[in-house]
């Protein structure tokens, strides 16, 4: 309602984002290609404790598998909930949509509001680009605390969101059309802890079954695990992130006990507190360095 001019398309940033100097740049190569969405790629800002670092460690893995890789074999991105561009007139009729009416009618946090678009952008069979190369900023959560209170929040948008999944799943069986189908399929898959924990014990009940079982569950295992490390490398991961490898453990159990401590949002709001005061001159800094040194290595 405020713009004073009719902008062709409106980008969304969270409060702590800092946005690379080309990223209007890239995403206007993919907005000229006609695309309503398109989803820059969302990056550490901070990796100052192993929380942050392990944090970013899911991103990158989440960039890769939900993102990059649906793009490139035809489908959509997830979107990240900021760092994003959207054809305006697509995001006026997102806003104006029942679900966000609903929302603003029942005073409702709206805690799953990327996944209300996607899902929005997914009925229209609208395809979601993923912009490599536009860069978002991102600030990581840096204590075991901060983990717990932003993925409650997230895993109770996840379960909330199960039946719009299942509904464009259907959609694309129905209608035949691969973009809604693998969407479905990407959006329907569990966290990936609630997966490996799952793995794991049906592995372990295996062996009292059927050993076939266990050994069909522990080689899925070993593919997943393998596909994170093989992830990190081909996103040239920092050292930092490498090395969080040894705190995904209690990653995982900090995550674990937000899935137990998982309340109403409406009632238990509880925003992740974002405090790092980082300049874009730091961050490119840190990142040319990086590079500098990943080259070293590679040579």
């Amino acid at each position: 309602d405020r713009f004073k001019n009719p902008h062709a398309y409106t980008v969304v940033f969270d409060a702590d984002n800092l946005a690379h100097p080309q990223f209007l740049e890239v995403i206007n190569r993919y907005t000229t290609s006609g695309y309503a969405c398109v989803q820059g790629q969302r990056s550490a800002k901070n990796l100052d404790s192993s929380y942050a670092a392990a944090d970013s460690l899911g991103e990158i893995y989440k960039n890769y598998i939900e993102r990059y890789a649906p793009y490139l074999l035809g489908g959509s991105a997830v979107i990240s909930g900021s760092g994003m561009a959207t054809r305006s007139e697509v995001y006026r009729a997102y806003l104006d949509s029942p679900e966000i009416m609903e929302g603003r009618h029942l005073g409702k946090k709206m805690l799953q509001e990327d996944k209300i678009l996607q899902n929005f952008l997914l009925r229209r069979n609208e395809r979601i680009a993923f912009a490599l190369e536009a860069i978002c900023y991102d600030e990581k959560v840096s204590s075991g605390e901060a983990v717990q209170t932003q993925r409650s929040r997230w895993l109770f948008s996840y379960f909330q969101n199960i039946p719009n999944a299942l509904g464009i799943l259907r959609r694309g069986i129905t209608g035949l059309r691969a973009n809604q189908f693998f969407f479905g399929v990407v959006t329907l898959a569990l966290p990936m802890f609630i997966q490996l924990g799952t793995a794991f014990a049906l592995a372990l009940a295996g062996l009292f079954l059927d050993w076939r079982i266990s050994l069909a569950l522990t080689v899925a295992v070993f593919v997943f695990a393998v596909t994170v490390l093989w992830t990190l490398r081909l996103s040239r991961a920092s050292r930092a992130v490498w090395q969080a490898l040894k705190a995904v453990p209690k990653f995982i159990w900090r995550q674990t006990r937000g899935l137990l401590r998982m309340r109403d949002p409406n009632k238990y709001f509880a925003p992740s507190v974002h405090e790092k005061v980082v300049y874009m001159e730091e961050v490119i800094t840190a990142e040319m360095a990086q590079n500098r040194d990943l080259n070293k290595a590679d040579y």
